[in-house]
């Protein structure tokens, strides 16, 4: 907006310029990814995702389960082209998208359904981008792309697929979770876990529902309106990134892996700096939560 800061923000960014401006500003802001980023598992959660995607979209037009499992890997050669896996991940994934068709073809599930320009859509890879402040100094729009979301008892619930090479939960009350409830106008949300063992195991499938009570809600609203506020002053006022000493201290990230910015954070040196970025980092496309045949979620 002209004459005004304008700051935008899905979950995942506000987190991490929260917890590291400098890689916010590496990832976000410069638009910035490493040459040889190992991206296999970001690529299988991409296809599991396109799966899971075509599978309700046929659920969702009435196709039984069989039939709308059939239509979504008849949609795998599409996907391909969006990721590079080799073979044996192509296997395993299409494996286990079956399983999962299998183990949960008894259910009752009703996707929501959305208007678009279009006409009427399933409610399933739903971008938003919700303004939170519009004043004389600032215009602040809270990001994101819902999975799925379906009606129980009258009532959305918000969908995150996770598809993990490793078992553990997430956190229910994430800024996440409170954000998607938020613009939803839901209190439900649901983690749907697919996990890529090479076996199936009794955790291989699993769902987790987290409730989010009104008052966490209305104390959210205002506690993410006060981080925009932080990190737009920290912007401004030209602390957002530390030129001369940048933040090491998150490389570590867990499971052994470190932030994709290490390199650059552990050199002090501006030129050498600069040289790095230039040889081990390539500019990527800013990404967009919606497209414009999408219609946006109103916080009421």
């Amino acid at each position: 907006m002209p004459g005004k800061f304008t700051l935008r923000l899905d979950s995942s960014q506000m987190v991490l310029a929260l917890k590291c401006p400098t890689a916010h500003d590496f990832a976000y802001v410069q638009n910035l990814s490493r040459k040889r980023e190992d991206k296999v598992a970001m690529d299988r959660g991409t296809v599991m995702h396109g799966l899971l995607e075509r599978y309700y979209h046929g659920i969702w037009g009435k196709l039984g389960p069989s039939e709308a499992m059939n239509f979504a890997v008849n949609g795998l050669n599409e996907l391909k082209k969006q990721v590079h896996l080799q073979d044996d991940d192509y296997k395993l994934l299409g494996m286990r998208f079956m399983e999962y068709c299998m183990k949960y073809r008894n259910d009752k599930i009703e996707i929501a359904t959305i208007d678009t320009p279009q006409g009427k859509k399933p409610a399933l890879e739903v971008g938003f981008s919700v303004v939170l402040v519009d004043n004389d100094m600032f215009y602040f729009v809270l990001e994101g792309r819902i999975d799925m979301i379906t009606v129980m008892s009258g009532h959305n619930v918000v969908w995150d697929h996770k598809a993990q090479g490793r078992s553990y939960f997430l956190f229910g009350h994430s800024v996440q979770c409170l954000n998607y409830t938020l613009v939803s106008n839901t209190n439900m949300f649901m983690h749907n876990y697919v996990r890529l063992h090479q076996k199936v195991q009794p955790n291989t499938f699993d769902r987790k529902l987290n409730y989010m009570e009104r008052w966490l809600q209305i104390r959210w609203k205002k506690k993410v309106i006060d981080y925009f506020y932080k990190i737009a002053s920290s912007r401004m006022e030209g602390r957002f990134v530390d030129k001369d000493f940048p933040q090491p201290a998150c490389a570590d990230i867990g499971y052994g892996k470190k932030c994709p910015f290490t390199d650059v954070c552990s050199e002090f040196d501006i030129g050498r700096r600069n040289a790095i970025i230039g040889l081990n980092y390539m500019p990527r496309k800013a990404w967009e939560p919606w497209s414009f045949d999408e219609i946006g979620l109103e916080i009421e």
